[in-house]
Order: structure tokens, then C-alpha cells, then sequence
């Protein structure tokens, strides 16, 4: 009697052992599997670990789920499919740009940038917004009009985008490659200056508050802004810096003043001021924080 009394204790111990895994039947979520670890469609926070056709319900630690590209708990924001098939490398998230997705062996990664940065996919990094646009993409190197702010411009350098601004009540001249101040009246046709000479501006020798435009011979008399008189150069008459612009055209640190840098275009240069807080940085011939 005793004998039959222990015989069905073991019986009862193997029958509720075998119950932690389910048996290998249609319904089980491992029957036809490879022995491995499989997410819980039914719960993200928890996965099956198949053994021989049986399943184990297993649980990720608090906070995490189950990603089944690296087969472990990870998470939540690295469990996407974004990267798969994509080679490795940084891109952005069309969700948000103040983050990006940094691809690595089909595994996405969700980074976010800096307070006030945005991703720029152009040099696979965080940025100043204003850098961001594609304005520059397939143009030369050098100073174009923002067609939507006058007292602003577009520096492009290696593709890049820099919005950058002219110092106060000055707009850009696209033609002088600078900032300077807008023409205070309309050209008058007068003289003949200009008589053999090429297009261009020349100071008026009788009077330093006004300049004479050339324009296929035609003379045309122009005043300055009132309290200003003309220079023939554009910028100061004297090189602010060592940089100066017998150099080749660009942007250059001015050693004076870091807050400001030399902005050389045929043979003219101007000062141009960084915005409030920000240094000019020779490396990346931009403004940028110190």
C-alpha cells in the first residue's frame, strides 16, 4: 500500500512539472519552431523560449520589451524595423526631427539631439536649424540671396547650408558678394563718366556721399544713405586681419574679434558679425557656440 502511495507522489510531481511548458500542439506558439526565443504577439513586455516544441513564457525586465531582431529584451524605442535592410549609419526620423535613427547591423537605435538641434542628414549629425535646408545641395561654394529676407544670406560650404545675417539695416548685394546699405534713391542717368570704363561702381571725387554706376557706358548718380559716404572697396578700405582678401574667396577668422569674421569674395571683403553668443570657428567656416 505504501509502495502504491509513493509510485503516484512521483507521478503527480512529473505531470505538474511538464505544466511550466506548454505541450508541442498546434496551439502551442513553438510547435514547428526551431528551439530559440520568439516574441509574444499577444504581449510585447514578454516572449516564448522554445525548447525541444515546448513553450516557456518568459518576461522582460520592467520598462523593457522583447526585440526580436537582436533576440533580447531591449528598449521600446530600439525595437523598430526602420533599419532593416539599410547599411549602417545615422538617419532621420521623418517623425521628429529633433532625433535620428542610427542603424547598426539591421538594429535601430533612437538617438535625440541636443536641446535645440535638429538632424541634419546632409552631414549625419545634429545641427542649428537654420543649417538645414538643401538650399545649398548642387550649388558652387560661396554667398547667395535669401530671396525671403534681404537682410539675410545663404553661406554654402561643402554642400552645407548656413543662414546667416547681415549687421543691423544692412542687406545683401549679391552682386558685391557682401552686406551694405540699400540704395536711398533712384539712379539718375547724368554725365558721361562712365565714357570707355567697365561696368561697375566709382567714387565720385566731388562728392563722397554719393557714387557713380556704370552700366554699359551709362552714368548713373547715386546717394548714399544719409551720414554715410562711398567706399570703393566693399568693407572696411583696410584688411582687418591677416586673412585678408588677397586670399582665395571665403570665409576667414578675423584675430581681432571673434565674434565676427572676414567674408572675401573677388578681391572685396566685409566684417560680418555672428549671431548673439556664437564665435566664428575657422574648422567648420561657420558660427557656432564657443
Amino acid at each position: 500500500m505504501s509502495k502504491l502511495t509513493v509510485t503516484a507522489g512521483l507521478c503527480l510531481i512529473i505531470a505538474s512539472l511538464a505544466t511550466t511548458g506548454l505541450a508541442d500542439t498546434p496551439e502551442n506558439p513553438c510547435h514547428g519552431k526551431d528551439d530559440g526565443l520568439y516574441a509574444n504577439s499577444a504581449d510585447p513586455h514578454s516572449y516564448y523560449n522554445c525548447d525541444k516544441g515546448i513553450a516557456h513564457l518568459q518576461h522582460c525586465s520592467a520598462g523593457l520589451v522583447f526585440n526580436q531582431v537582436i533576440n533580447n529584451c531591449d528598449y521600446p524605442q530600439n525595437t523598430g524595423t526602420f533599419c532593416v535592410g539599410k547599411d549602417d549609419g545615422q538617419y532621420s526620423n521623418t517623425a521628429d526631427p529633433h532625433s535620428y535613427y542610427n542603424c547598426d547591423k539591421g538594429i535601430a537605435h533612437l538617438q535625440h539631439c541636443s536641446a535645440g538641434l535638429v538632424f541634419n542628414q546632409v552631414i549625419n549629425n545634429c545641427d542649428y536649424p537654420q543649417n538645414t535646408g538643401t538650399f545649398c545641395v548642387g550649388k558652387d561654394d560661396g554667398q547667395y540671396s535669401n530671396t525671403a529676407d534681404p537682410h539675410s544670406f545663404y553661406n554654402c560650404g561643402g554642400k552645407r547650408t548656413f543662414l546667416q545675417y547681415c549687421p543691423p539695416d544692412l542687406i545683401f548685394n549679391e552682386e558685391d558678394n557682401c552686406c551694405g546699405y540699400p540704395k536711398s534713391s533712384t539712379p539718375t542717368n547724368t554725365g558721361t563718366f562712365c565714357d570707355k570704363k567697365d561696368n561697375g561702381r566709382y567714387a565720385n571725387p566731388d562728392d563722397p556721399t554719393s557714387f557713380y554706376e556704370c552700366l554699359n557706358q551709362i552714368t548713373y548718380n547715386n546717394i548714399c544713405t544719409t551720414g554715410l559716404v562711398f567706399k570703393q572697396t566693399c568693407g572696411p578700405p583696410k584688411s582687418p586681419s591677416t586673412n585678408s582678401c588677397t586670399a582665395n574667396n571665403g570665409h576667414f577668422a578675423n584675430a581681432n574679434d571673434p565674434t565676427t569674421f572676414v567674408n572675401c569674395g573677388n578681391g572685396k571683403c566685409t566684417i560680418q558679425k555672428c549671431s548673439a553668443g556664437l564665435i566664428f570657428k575657422q574648422s567648420c567656416t561657420c558660427c557656432d557656440h564657443p
